[in-house]
């Protein structure tokens, strides 16, 4: 922006020497030289110049980074962070979700939720299962190995988890693409849409390494800037880096 301003700047000041055309001549009046001004015009280029510079300013075009994610968008309305418990192991040590993958609890926690209602256990009596959901264990003295909580959505309680087996292949997220420049990661659902998520700004630095077709998990964002970046994508095929992002 500064550099067309000094440019638009450089033009005008160029242009002043020749906005008009003076013809002075010789008029013995008092003892003086009088001037008279008898045309005034702007050079033809350096009008095209200043009027090209001007609708290129004014006139907004997506480029080509914009242009692909403007088609590629999808709004969809479904809530991509909630999965249904399928089957719980003894005491809650374990939990298979809805979408294939499995999350191992940390030793000694799993007993707290284990009256979580499971859908293979209340299938037959019509009573739905638990919807949950996947965060961030914010404590203090977190397990690095567990970094991860399984949150009931309903009740809002908690175990510290890690994944220990992956969604199924048909019900995956997918990276499509990256535009680290636009600070959006595209990615495709297991319902064929393909999503825009917006990068939280100081969280670029980790999805650098990222590459297109690794899978991701998209969890909640329960930090301090969850307005504005609700959701927490998780790189599974990356060391599980992780960051917050917004449709």
């Amino acid at each position: 922006m500064k550099t067309k301003f000094i440019k638009t700047i450089c033009l005008l000041i160029m242009g002043l020497s020749f906005i008009s055309t003076v013809h002075a001549y010789d008029e013995e009046e008092e003892g003086r030289v009088r001037a008279r001004i008898i045309e005034t015009a702007m050079p033809a280029e350096l009008e095209k110049e200043l009027e090209e510079q001007y609708f290129a300013e004014s006139t907004w075009a997506p480029g080509e980074e914009e242009e692909k994610l403007t088609e590629s968008t999808c709004y969809c309305h479904f809530d991509y962070t909630i999965r249904v418990l399928e089957t719980m192991g003894y005491q809650g040590s374990s939990f298979n979700l809805d979408d294939g993958s499995e999350w191992l609890s940390k030793p000694n926690h799993g007993f707290k939720v284990q009256h979580w209602p499971d859908q293979t256990s209340l299938r037959s009596q019509g009573i739905p299962a638990s919807k949950l959901y996947i965060t961030l264990d914010n404590s203090w003295f977190y397990d690095r190995d567990y970094m991860f909580l399984l949150v009931n959505a309903e009740t809002n309680e908690s175990v510290p988890v890690k994944m220990t087996r992956a969604a199924y292949p048909d019900q995956q997220f997918l990276i499509a693409k990256i535009h680290h420049a636009a600070g959006k990661i595209q990615i495709l659902d297991y319902h064929g849409n393909h999503l825009i998520m917006n990068v939280y700004g100081r969280d670029k630095n980790i999805y650098s390494h990222w590459i297109e077709g690794q899978r991701i998990v998209v969890g909640r964002n329960n930090c301090w800037n969850y307005f504005s970046s609700p959701y927490l994508l998780i790189n599974i095929d990356s060391g599980f880096t992780h960051v917050k992002a917004s449709l």
